[in-house]
């Protein structure tokens, strides 16, 4: 089967798709993948197929309006409006990018943040959706983005789900709606697709494990938690020396990394990393986007990337930005979070991890004191230390990648391909 997995989003967003379409491709099938330029090396050098989708993501959030995205002011609404902003620009290019991957297709995958929908309906290319966080409707959390209300209870939580579809929708619509009109032979959608989605039982494929978000009693089975996707390094991939060098020389280090958050301030971010450190009286390990002029520390080190289930077994704790990929890999290493949410589902796995009891409480406000108070106590104490261990356990037995595979071949099955 050729299959197209389109995935726009930060690295965090993009890395669990290349694991999957990398099982997907051992499984016989013909797999590319479509996304931002500045992951065509990761795709490639998993031996896959590339084809640009979209803008540099990196470009996208280093903009005036994706910094005040990172941010996270202003709440749900307000980030919708940001992302309208972001995406209006790029929004007929990204049209056109869709339909050049979805081309000779037979099989499509794609991620909650591109409008796809609209072109394979044009197409007649079966698609679906898979995401790394909740997207469906249900009561027993509020949507990702959305304040807890335990007085509340159900009907808030559901609600949130609609209030959320409309909010993620509306940045789309337009383009959408733009995409059916130039094709002339579809409607314009005036309800939402995960609406449409929701009401016709459309299958959705889930990269979270039901050990760290207990499947939802009022999700139909039609709603598919695989377990988590991987990307293993390659077997020539080795560690960079100077790094082996540092963790050799002396105790667990605290590994910190923003990811692409870091483009919102990264002097800051900085400054803020390595006085913590300093305070804690801990070591550290700095992974990509900080400004390296303020890390002129011989208890640092810093890489541009690296590997995280190579690194974060080797930490003391991880300080984080509770993005969905980052903080699979730190509950599966089974070591301590620390976490600072910016914006989107990032609340929502700060949450998860300590309901887990796997982590400290999510820092609002980041300040070295804060995050001074937080290392020292996700390094000391023995509670969220055992619990933290205890889930990597669960998780590293777990094999999420050959459940999605065979979810996605089932799901297609009944379009009867040969």
């Amino acid at each position: 089967m050729r299959i197209t997995v389109v995935a726009i989003g930060s690295r965090g967003d993009v890395e669990p798709l290349v694991a999957l379409a990398g099982a997907l491709d051992r499984a016989g099938h013909r797999v590319r993948i479509g996304t931002a330029p500045d992951f065509a090396g990761m795709v490639e050098g998993a031996g896959l197929d590339f084809v640009r989708v979209g803008p540099s993501a990196r470009e996208v959030l280093s903009d005036s309006e994706g910094r005040k995205m990172i941010s996270g002011a202003g709440g749900v609404g307000a980030q919708a409006i940001r992302l309208r902003r972001l995406l209006e620009p790029v929004a007929e290019g990204l049209a056109n990018d869709l339909c050049n991957a979805v081309d000779d297709a037979e099989a499509l995958l794609f991620t909650p943040l591109v409008n796809v929908g609209d072109v394979t309906e044009q197409l007649g290319v079966p698609s679906m959706l898979v995401s790394l966080w909740p997207k469906n409707r249900t009561s027993a959390f509020p949507a990702v983005g959305f304040p807890e209300a335990p007085l509340l209870g159900g009907p808030y939580n559901r609600l949130t789900h609609v209030l959320l579809e409309q909010l993620a929708w509306r940045p789309f619509q337009r383009q959408g709606n733009r995409i059916r009109h130039t094709f002339g032979q579809l409607p314009l959608r005036w309800n939402t697709p995960l609406g449409y989605a929701h009401k016709r039982r459309q299958s959705v494929l889930y990269g979270f494990s039901e050990s760290v978000v207990p499947r939802p009693p009022d999700w139909g089975p039609w709603l598919h938690m695989a377990g988590y996707w991987f990307n293993e390094p390659a077997p020539s991939w080795s560690p960079p020396a100077d790094l082996v060098r540092f963790l050799d020389a002396g105790e667990p280090p605290v590994v910190i990394t923003f990811g692409s958050m870091a483009s919102w301030d990264p002097t800051r971010l900085a400054r803020v990393a390595s006085e913590a450190l300093a305070r804690s009286g801990r070591r550290g390990v700095l992974v990509g986007g900080f400004d390296r002029a303020e890390l002129d520390d011989d208890r640092i080190c810093y890489v541009p990337e690296i590997p995280y289930h190579w690194l974060l077994p080797r930490a003391a704790a991880v300080v984080h930005h509770g993005g969905a990929g980052t903080t699979a890999a730190t509950l599966r290493a089974g070591v301590p979070s620390v976490i600072v949410p910016f914006f989107g589902d990032q609340p929502f796995w700060a949450r998860r991890v300590v309901e887990l009891g796997a982590g400290t409480k999510p820092i609002r406000g980041l300040s070295a004191a804060k995050l001074t108070a937080a290392i020292r106590q996700a390094t000391s104490d023995p509670g969220i230390a055992a619990n933290a261990a205890r889930v990597g356990r669960r998780l590293r037995a777990e094999d999420g990648l050959s459940h999605a595979v065979n979810v996605v071949e089932r799901h297609f099955e009944q379009f009867a391909y040969s």
